[in-house]
């Protein structure tokens, strides 16, 4: 008699000889897929299983789990069945192995990077120059906004590296970057056009176009249904329009499952997704999840693994859930900062520390309580001190014009808001840093 199991590929047949030299394991090959079992003659000896015997094996384990080995007993000696285990054990110890050290890869990134962009804000060009070359142990891992910053301290060093400048150039390309549009009308750049020119004239193509024209088609349709009550006879943002809105959340909701899918499969594929749909086609992907919030459009732990599996970059995740917690259409608020438990004016990873107006910028110190909570949450993204990224936003605020650049950035457009804003401060006892320009700036200043 034998047993043959049908998968979906393809069949397997395995003779019995009796009950004690038939058994099923679930380790170390599986069998995946919808089975079928059957049993019939088998011309041998000792022919001492029936059909019924046999299902009765067999069903009450298949029941618990889908993967499954089977094996025979008479086929495997005790030395064999050791040396499976052993390879099983050191298997499982090499899985664990792997997944440690890319994650601590990863946080060594994340820990220089954050180094180098700091030493940037205080002028030590070299020094993050330094910094930054050993964050970029692996390229392909980097993003681009830390190698846009690294390229801002190389080109400011009072040691010049054309190789290694050459070598962020081409890193920038192959995010998307049109380097020669981005960079060669700006004074500190104008040097190293001519490495420019050997690099692209224009953004390299993106390694998966379909990708791309998903995220562009779905930011056609974001954009396109928003700016219709600007063509009404009374304009009227669409936030506010009880005829736009429910049109509004359907787009949103189809943007926001296409997004999440294509999220879902970069995590399983663990591909830094600004290499293969390049960084404007991810700050429109972010636009997207930002406007889809309000509806209750959200989903942490796949942002969590975006992060964790390097798919989306750390600093730009923290930003969003924090634009998560001020997002809200006419009577529709999001729920999110109510669930996560957000602070109702710094949020969860405390972007609002900085606040920017037109012509200035504030740092607000915050509680220590609520400080320590936003920092173990900004500690598990691999992102540093509230305040120090505070800082950095700062900079980015009054530096972006020449180059640097950070996430983080939204700026209250309200002059009259902004000129009673720092007697409101000294009014409430409030403590604070005031910059007024990029000259004022200085990251060492105290509250």
């Amino acid at each position: 008699m034998y047993v043959k199991i049908d998968t979906v590929n393809q069949q397997y047949y395995y003779p019995i000889y009796n009950k004690k030299q038939f058994q099923i394991l679930r380790l170390p090959v599986a069998i995946t897929g919808s089975l079928n079992i059957s049993t019939k003659p088998f011309r041998g000896k000792n022919d001492a299983l029936n059909s019924e015997a046999v299902r009765h094996l067999i069903k009450p384990i298949l029941d618990k789990s889908n993967t499954w080995i089977i094996y025979h007993k008479f086929l495997i000696s005790k030395k064999s069945k050791m040396k499976i285990l052993k390879i099983l054990m050191l298997s499982i110890a090499l899985f664990f192995t792997i997944n440690s050290y890319a994650k601590s890869d990863l946080e060594q990134y994340y820990l220089v990077s954050q180094k180098a962009t700091t030493e940037v804000c205080k002028g030590n060009f070299d020094k993050a120059n330094e910094l930054f070359k050993l964050a970029f142990k692996d390229y392909h891992t980097a993003f681009f906004t830390d190698l846009n910053n690294a390229l801002y301290a190389a080109v400011r060093s009072k040691v010049i590296d054309s190789v290694y400048i050459k070598k962020l150039f081409t890193e920038i390309g192959t995010r998307g970057i049109a380097v020669k549009r981005r960079y060669g009308k700006k004074a500190a750049y104008t040097p190293f056009i001519p490495i420019m020119d050997l690099i692209n004239s224009d953004s390299l193509p993106a390694m998966d176009a379909m990708a791309v024209n998903l995220v562009s088609d779905a930011l056609i349709s974001d954009q396109a249904i928003r700016n219709i009550s600007n063509k009404f006879s009374q304009p009227v943002h669409y936030t506010q329009s009880t005829t736009i809105l429910p049109a509004v959340r359907r787009i949103d909701s189809v943007n926001y499952n296409e997004v999440c899918a294509l999220l879902r499969a970069a995590v399983k594929k663990k591909e830094n997704l600004e290499s293969t749909i390049g960084y404007p086609a991810v700050e429109h992907l972010k636009l997207i999840l930002m406007h889809s919030s309000p509806w209750g459009y959200y989903n942490k732990e796949l942002l969590d693994s975006c992060v964790a599996f390097n798919v989306l970059y750390a600093p730009l995740v923290a930003t969003l859930y924090d634009n998560y917690c001020e997002s809200g259409y006419l009577n529709t608020q999001s729920a999110w900062p109510r669930e996560q438990g957000a602070h109702k004016v710094f949020g969860l990873y405390g972007t609002p520390v900085s606040l920017q107006f037109p012509k200035s910028c504030y740092l607000f110190k915050v509680d220590d309580d609520v400080l320590n909570t936003i920092n173990s949450r900004r500690k598990q993204l691999y992102l540093n001190d509230a305040y120090e990224n505070a800082r950095i936003i700062t900079y980015a605020f009054f530096f972006g014009t020449e180059g640097f650049q950070y996430p983080g950035i939204s700026v209250v457009e309200d002059e009259d808001f902004e000129q009673s804003f720092e007697q409101r401060l000294k009014d409430k006892g409030k403590k604070y840093i005031l910059y007024r320009s990029k000259t004022d700036f200085d990251y060492n200043r105290h509250w």
